[in-house]
C-alpha cells in the first residue's frame, strides 16, 4: 500500500512540475540563460538562471579527458590549460563555415593544436580529429553535445531545468549570423533533442530590453536608436525605431527594426589575441637572453630555444593571462603578468601599460567601430542614440573612439552589456505567450531576422541526421556515460 501511495505522490509531483522555456544566448566565450516560467506559481515570469557554480554565465567549452569523459561549460575550464588539444572553445564562430574559409583559418591560426578536416557529408562543414578518437567529430554534433549537457545544469531558485520541465527552448542568434547559420544552430538543437520555439537576433534582444526598461525619454517620444554590439569575435550595429506610450495604468513599447550594417570579424577576442602576441614576443626576447630559472635537462640545449608557439599549454596560459590583463586595464593604468615556468623552465614577468595596450589594439578598434559609421551614413533618419552592448565594450577606448568619430550622437550605456540580449529575447517570448508582463510589446523584425526566424534548410533535416547517424549514436553514448557517472537516472533516449 505504501509503495502504491509513493508512486501516486511521485506521479503527482511529475505532473505538477512546471513547464519552463529557457532562452539560450550562446556567445563566442560565454553562455547566459533566462528562464520563462509561463505557470508562475509564485516564481518570476522570467528570471536569470544560475549554473551549478551559482554563476550567471557559463564558459562555452567542450573537452574530453583521456578516458573519454566529457566536460562542458565551467567544468572544462581547467582542461583548456591541461590539455588544450582536447578542449574546444570559440566553436560558435565556426558554425556554417567550411574548411579554408577566413573564419576557419583565423581559428586555426590561434589554435594550431587542432587538426580540422571536412566532414564526409555533402555539406563540407568543419570536424575535429583527435578529441575522442581519430574519427572526426562534426562541429554540429559538438554543439549539440554542448547544448544537451549544459541545458540541465541551470536552475532558478529551486526550479531545476530537467528533461521533464524543458519542452522547448528559444535561441539568441549572433547578429552576424546568416539565415543559413541560424538554421544550422536550430538543427544542432534538434539533434540534441531540443525543440526550438523561436530565434531572436541578439541586437534585437538588446533593443527590446532598452525599450521595455524605459531608458528612452518621456512616454510618447520616438527615438531612432543604433545598437552597437561587440562580442567576442564580431562587432555589429542595427538600427531600431523605439516608441513608448502610456495609457492609464498600462505601458506599451513598440520596437521596429529599420536596418543593419555589415558586421566585422573583430571583437574582444581580437584584443586578447593582440595582447597574447605581445606577451609571446616579450617572452621570446626574454628566452634568448635569459637562462632557465632552474637548470635541468629540459631547460638546456635546443629545447630552450624552441618557439613558445610550439607549446600549446604555454600558449593557453598566455591567452588566459592576456584576457586577465585586458580586464585589469579596463579599470587600471597598468597590468602585471607573472607566469612561472611558462616555457622551457623560463618565467615571464612583464608590466603592460594602458597606453601600450591601446597602441596594440588601435587598428582593430578602428575596424570594430566601422559598422556604426556605415549605419549612420546610410540612415535616412536622425539617429539620436548609439547604445553600446556586449562584453567587448568594456575596453574604454572603444567608446572614446565612437565619441570622437560621432560627436553629434549620444553614446549610451543604459543596458547590461552581458545580459540585455537574453533578457530582451525572454521578454519577447513572454509577450508572445501573452503573459502579464509590466510593459506590453509590439516587435517588428527586419528582413534579415525574418529570414533567420523562418529559414528553411537547403536540404531536409532527415537526410542530414542520417549522414551523422554514427555521430548521433555517439552523442547518445556520451550522454549516457556522463549521466551514469553523475548518478543520474538515465531515462529514455
Amino acid at each position: 500500500m505504501s509503495v502504491v501511495f509513493g508512486v501516486v505522490l511521485l506521479a503527482l509531483a511529475v505532473q505538477a512540475a512546471p513547464t519552463l522555456i529557457p532562452v539560450l544566448d550562446i556567445g563566442s566565450e560565454f553562455m547566459k540563460v533566462v528562464v520563462v516560467n509561463p505557470a508562475g506559481g509564485g516564481y518570476p515570469l522570467l528570471d536569470m538562471a544560475l549554473n551549478e557554480q551559482s554563476e550567471r554565465k557559463t564558459a562555452v567549452l567542450v573537452g574530453f579527458e583521456r578516458d573519454g569523459e566529457i566536460r562542458t561549460g565551467d567544468d572544462a575550464v581547467s582542461l583548456r590549460i591541461r590539455a588544450p588539444e582536447r578542449c574546444v572553445y570559440g566553436f560558435m564562430d565556426l558554425l556554417g563555415e567550411k574548411v579554408g574559409s577566413e573564419a576557419v583559418n583565423r581559428f586555426l591560426a590561434r589554435n594550431p593544436q587542432f587538426r580540422v578536416k571536412i566532414v564526409p557529408t555533402h555539406r563540407g562543414t568543419v570536424a575535429f580529429e583527435g578529441l575522442i578518437s581519430e574519427e572526426p567529430l562534426a562541429l554540429e554534433i559538438l554543439i549539440a553535445l554542448f547544448l544537451r549537457a549544459v541545458v540541465t545544469k541551470f536552475s532558478v531558485g529551486d526550479l531545476m531545468l530537467t528533461r521533464e520541465t524543458v519542452k522547448e527552448i528559444a535561441l539568441v542568434a549572433p547578429a552576424h549570423f546568416t539565415a543559413a547559420q541560424t538554421g544550422l544552430l536550430v538543427e544542432c538543437a534538434t539533434i540534441a533533442r531540443l525543440s526550438v520555439r523561436t530565434v531572436v537576433s541578439e541586437l534585437a534582444g538588446a533593443a527590446i530590453e532598452y525599450a521595455v526598461g524605459g531608458q528612452n525619454s518621456a512616454a510618447g517620444a520616438k527615438q531612432t536608436v543604433a545598437v552597437f554590439g561587440m562580442g567576442g569575435a564580431h562587432s555589429s550595429a542595427t538600427l531600431f525605431a523605439i516608441e513608448r506610450s502610456r495609457e492609464k495604468n498600462s505601458k506599451h513599447a513598440t520596437v521596429t527594426t529599420l536596418g543593419s550594417s555589415a558586421s566585422v570579424p573583430v571583437g574582444g577576442l581580437t584584443f586578447d589575441a593582440a595582447l597574447q602576441d605581445h606577451l609571446a614576443r616579450v617572452f621570446t626576447a626574454t628566452q634568448t637572453s635569459a637562462s632557465p630559472s632552474t637548470p635541468s635537462p629540459a631547460a638546456t640545449g635546443a629545447a630552450t630555444h624552441e618557439p613558445i608557439a610550439t607549446n600549446a599549454k604555454a600558449m593557453a596560459r598566455l591567452a588566459r593571462a592576456a584576457k586577465t590583463a585586458k580586464e585589469d586595464l579596463s579599470v587600471s593604468p597598468s597590468a602585471t603578468v607573472h607566469l612561472e615556468r611558462l616555457h622551457a623552465q623560463i618565467n615571464l614577468d612583464v608590466t603592460i601599460t594602458l597606453a601600450e595596450f591601446e597602441n596594440l589594439t588601435a587598428a582593430s578598434r578602428a575596424q570594430a567601430v566601422e559598422p556604426v559609421a556605415q549605419l549612420l551614413k546610410s540612415s535616412k533618419t536622425d539617429v539620436t542614440v548609439v547604445e553600446l552592448f556586449g562584453g567587448g565594450l568594456r575596453v574604454p577606448a572603444v567608446a572614446r573612439d565612437l565619441l570622437a568619430a560621432h560627436k553629434g550622437v549620444t553614446i549610451g550605456r543604459h543596458i547590461n552589456g552581458d545580459e540585455a540580449a537574453v533578457f530582451g529575447a525572454a521578454y519577447l517570448v513572454a509577450a508572445e505567450l501573452k503573459l502579464p508582463v509590466p510593459t506590453t510589446l509590439a516587435y517588428t523584425p527586419g528582413a534579415i531576422e525574418l529570414a533567420q526566424r523562418h529559414t528553411k534548410l537547403e536540404k531536409p533535416l532527415g537526410p542530414l541526421v542520417k549522414d551523422y547517424q554514427q555521430s548521433v549514436a555517439l552523442l547518445d553514448v556520451l550522454e549516457i556515460e556522463r549521466l551514469a557517472a553523475q548518478g543520474h537516472d538515465l531515462g529514455e533516449f
